[in-house]
């Protein structure tokens, strides 16, 4: 059963607070067209110049774009509709591609996927434990989603580029070791990694760079093919830092800042930043301590990211409780995320969990999960919408 949330008096104050910064967004975003058939002195990048200064552009969502529901997941499967995981016509759905393998029925999957009304959350890695490719291959990995997105009829408007790049468990890199060094002591044995092949394609400054090269093309390449925008997340990361979990060489959201802080020195447009987010306790006897582990893993990120880019929109691509996911897990992540959006202009636009498909990671699927957390699941999407973003 959904359970009611009634406003209280400190919410409606937030909510005018927030109402005066979309407002202050809106008029900003008129003052930016104003500005736009002025010439461009960054060169390209996505900047407008007012007075003295560049104004580092952050992306105003089309409301079109959004789902009814904050609510999504990672891999949908075959067979599920919105209606059946939300209780709403539409919803999110993160999907993985990758470009250097020649798989076209998981986009004909994603596709099918798209006609049953998910909103889609297109992630594109390079290749299996590869996030990204090599500089010599950045133009086939954007031909590639260029490709993907005629396949799909364009219609997966969200573009997530490479996975948890803090991510290399297979060289134990340490706080300011070399790759050199870490190659040396490279384990013999397998453990994930999302740069198993070009290990500097997980540094900040080679993820910024391939960022902006794709986002720059692309953006202009499927407006003019689709009459509409597109929009290039920033990669997840795996949360938090190296001492807690070995596979991590870099604290995660220190390499989100980087990121960030690079592109923001370039003048580079973000359209949104995905955020990784677990409840690792597990379990209905310590749901409260799950939804604490689920927060300050997420808060975490954001609080980096809006260092940086403090209205930048946050997208939580996945989340569960582990192995034993509880109702008040799960009442508890929704409502964490709705008061966060109630009081803050930088919005969470969405809350996916890792994953729904009973195919794959059984251990963690919402579609095995028992019919109550279902339950509830559906009702915190039903009762919690996406961040507005840009919306009148």
């Amino acid at each position: 059963m959904a359970h009611a949330r009634f406003p209280s008096a400190s919410s409606l104050h937030a909510a005018a607070r927030r109402l005066g910064a979309l407002t202050t967004l809106t008029v900003a975003a008129l003052v930016s067209q104003a500005c736009a058939s002025a010439p461009d002195p960054s060169g390209g990048a996505d900047t407008r110049t007012t007075g003295r200064s560049a104004v580092h552009a952050v992306a105003s969502l089309d409301p079109a774009a959004l789902p009814a529901t904050v609510g999504g997941v990672h891999f949908a499967g075959n067979t599920a509709t919105p209606s059946d995981v939300f209780g709403t016509p539409s919803g999110w759905a993160v999907e993985l591609v990758y470009a250097a393998n020649d798989e076209p029925w998981r986009l004909d999957d994603i596709a099918r996927r798209i006609e049953r009304g998910f909103q889609i959350i297109l992630r594109v890695d390079w290749s299996g434990g590869q996030h990204l490719p090599p500089r010599e291959k950045i133009s086939a990995y954007a031909d590639f989603i260029a490709a993907a997105e005629a396949r799909l009829g364009g219609g997966a408007r969200f573009i997530l580029l490479g996975n948890e790049g803090n991510l290399d468990a297979g060289r134990p890199v340490h706080p300011g070791e070399s790759y050199e060094r870490a190659r040396e002591t490279y384990l013999p044995h397998e453990r994930p990694t999302e740069c198993k092949d070009y290990p500097q394609t997980c540094e900040p400054t080679y993820y910024a760079e391939v960022y902006e090269s794709v986002a720059k093309d692309l953006r202009a390449r499927l407006r003019a093919a689709y009459g509409r925008d597109y929009y290039f997340l920033v990669a997840g990361v795996s949360p938090d830092g190296y001492e807690e979990h070995p596979a991590r060489w870099m604290n995660g959201p220190a390499w989100l800042e980087s990121v960030l802080r690079r592109l923001e020195m370039r003048h580079v447009r973000v359209d949104g930043v995905a955020a990784h987010a677990y409840g690792n306790e597990g379990g209905a006897a310590t749901a409260a301590r799950a939804v604490e582990d689920f927060w300050g893993q997420l808060e975490r990120q954001r609080a980096a990211v809006a260092r940086v880019l403090p209205s930048v929109p946050i997208f939580v691509t996945e989340t569960n409780q582990g192995h034993d996911a509880s109702v008040e897990f799960v009442r508890g992540v929704y409502d964490r995320v709705d008061a966060h959006n109630r009081a803050s202009a930088q919005d969470i636009v969405s809350l996916c969990w890792f994953v729904w498909d009973k195919e794959s990671w059984k251990e963690m699927s919402l579609e095995l999960a028992s019919q109550d957390v279902k339950d509830a699941f559906k009702a915190g999407a039903q009762a919690t919408p996406a961040g507005r973003r840009g919306a009148p």
